[in-house]
């Protein structure tokens, strides 16, 4: 629950990422307590997942929002955090599209459901909101700053993490009005609870908001919630207490008297990713929060952990205070809610930062990968090896948590800097210049290496074209692709699709041919196994040519030039004719030549 407690400062907080925890000694196995988990890379469809909003209404802002808050895109008025996993401990938050520095202001809040997170530990209030006022330029964190004004579902008001009795606890079928009296100085901030006036919560002197207006601002931990900003057809769910009469709905206030929040970028080239890269603890968090705050009209999420543990505060509190001895068990859930943002951010129009180590290569380009057509930038963080043994130190006794000397080590022995080229627009050195930067990462490559872990070699598998598909005549993708050897590039079959490299042979899926052990094939599901002939020629990925398994007379196959490219795979066909829809396919999703 809030308490009248205010947390410490945060400071750098150790981000050793799942994926990027290699093993033990000679070993590329992840060691006992940090477990490496693969993820799949962020894709772009090419789709972006932006509703259009009506800018005269004032509405939830899919923009000036946290990425696991889901706005609905019909009314626009309702919103729902994510639950499942470990989202279940991150507060989410939104603000409303239109401020407000002038008049008396209101809106309303519905609590609709408490969702079950019964799969949470340690989570004293699992379902709990505050509702309030905020800056454009203040974190979602509603109470947690200077102008950022809540009240809490505990029964707490607080500011700048300043927690204090007021009103009373509230929750599910509940409903909060909260009004803003900017008629006078100081303002002030009043809630009612269905209906029954709370009494002044805020006080707040003008002269501290500099001129800028205050947004509704709803945060929220597993509760559903509906907002009505005046659009509801049936008016107020409680009328306004006597005190509060002339108080107006937000949508109700003329256009030319409300402010406009910051606007989200007009189209996806606006958009910027940055990378941050470098050891942990050498100083990324702290650098992003900085820029983050030198740069507010950006409104730049971090994704990273040190960032997503400080959204799951226990008692007003950080939670990694309450986690000693299982700090493995928080930088798990955290990674795999990392891995959902990252997964979403490839389709929204926003500016991320991404905050972890990304000292691997395959792990720089497998995040970038899906953020085609923003401005991509590395900003490599390399301070001298004294200054970073300073900054561990100095975290180590504020935080005790100390990152495994082996994960470390082996991050040194696989470190390297990222450069312009396709991954990348831009490379920022802002700690040492690159110079000096490279000589020091060749001094810690040396120091892994002698310690046992050799460098990872790169899976080229993760490496393929951007443009390829699943299947196709010689495609550089899955069907007639090229793949690796074992010591050098070879062409392989594929998901499907015709490789003219040996037109005799009749194929499998990637290793071996009908009537030779060559990978140059017709391509196909598997030999004999979805199918007899593979799953090429008149067939697709399931199926096969006379149909043992995956579908009548072939799988999942397509056309010559079905789904994605010339000579392709496509999404398969059912039937053993040739000018049907199985003809010369392949189960993927096409190719090109």
């Amino acid at each position: 629950m809030d308490t009248d407690v205010k947390p410490e400062v945060k400071s750098e907080v150790p981000e050793v990422k799942s994926e990027e925890r290699r093993g033990e000694k000679r070993q590329r196995s992840p060691s006992p307590h940090f477990k490496r988990e693969k993820y799949p890379p962020a894709q772009w469809t090419g789709r972006e997942d932006e509703p259009e909003q009506d800018l005269t209404k004032v509405l939830l802002d899919c923009y000036n929002s946290d990425m696991n808050m889901v706005v609905d895109k019909d009314t626009q008025c309702k919103g729902s955090p994510f639950t499942e996993a470990g989202w279940g401990y991150v507060w989410s938050g939104t603000r409303a599209t239109y401020g407000f520095d002038q008049g008396k202001v209101l809106f309303e809040v519905k609590l609709l459901e408490c969702v079950d997170v019964s799969h949470l530990e340690d989570e004293p209030n699992p379902n709990v909101m505050r509702i309030g006022w905020s800056l454009d330029n203040t974190s979602m964190q509603l109470g947690e700053e200077v102008n950022s004004f809540g009240y809490g579902g505990t029964g707490k008001a607080s500011v700048n993490c300043n927690f204090k009795n007021y009103g009373q606890a509230f929750t599910a079928g509940d409903v909060v009005g909260s009004y803003l009296d900017m008629s006078r100085n100081p303002a002030l901030i009043s809630y009612t609870l269905n209906g029954r006036d709370l009494g002044v919560a805020f006080e707040v002197r003008r002269e501290t908001l500099q001129g800028a207006p205050l947004f509704p601002h709803i945060l929220t931990k597993n509760i559903n919630f509906e907002c009505n900003f005046g659009d509801r057809m049936e008016g107020h769910y409680f009328p306004n207490p006597p005190r509060l009469a002339d108080f107006k709905f937000g949508g109700d206030v003329p256009l030319a008297c409300r402010k406009r929040g910051t606007p989200r970028p007009e189209k996806r080239e606006d958009c910027e990713m940055l990378m941050m890269c470098g050891l942990p603890g050498c100083g990324k968090s702290t650098w992003a929060d900085a820029y983050t705050k030198l740069h507010p009209e950006k409104k730049y999420n971090i994704i990273g952990t040190n960032f997503l543990i400080d959204k799951m505060k226990v008692m007003g509190l950080p939670r990694k205070r309450n986690y000693a001895g299982r700090w493995d068990v928080l930088i798990e859930k955290s990674t795999k809610c990392l891995n959902k943002v990252l997964s979403m951010g490839v389709s929204r129009r926003r500016n991320f930062i991404l905050d972890q180590t990304n000292v691997y290569p395959s792990a720089q380009r497998r995040k970038m990968k899906g953020f085609v057509g923003f401005k991509r930038r590395a900003i490599v963080m390399v301070p001298s090896d004294e200054e970073f043994k300073r900054r561990v130190e100095k975290r180590e006794k504020e935080e005790g948590k100390d990152v495994p000397e082996s994960a470390v080590l082996e991050m040194k022995a696989n470190f390297r800097l990222p450069e312009i080229g396709e991954i990348f627009d831009e490379v920022e050195f802002v700690e040492l210049p690159k110079d000096e930067a490279e000589e020091l990462v060749k001094v810690y490559n040396k120091e892994g290496v002698d310690a046992g872990y050799k460098p990872v070699q790169p899976n080229p598998k993760k490496f393929k074209s951007e443009h390829r598909g699943g299947g196709g005549y010689n495609n550089r993708g899955r069907g007639g692709s090229h793949g690796w050897g074992q010591d050098n590039w070879k062409p392989r079959g594929g998901g499907g699709g015709w490789n003219r490299d040996n037109r005799q042979s009749w194929g499998n899926n990637s290793r071996a041919s009908y009537d030779n052990r060559d990978s140059r094939s017709w391509g196909g599901s598997g030999h004999h196994g979805g199918g007899n002939y593979g799953g090429g020629y008149s067939s697709g990925g399931g199926g096969g040519y006379n149909n043992r398994g995956g579908g009548h007379r072939g799988g999942g196959g397509g056309n010559w030039g079905s789904t994605g490219g010339n000579w392709g795979g496509g999404g398969g066909g059912r039937n053993s004719n040739w000018n049907r829809q199985g003809n010369y396919g392949g189960g993927g999703g096409g190719g090109r030549w």
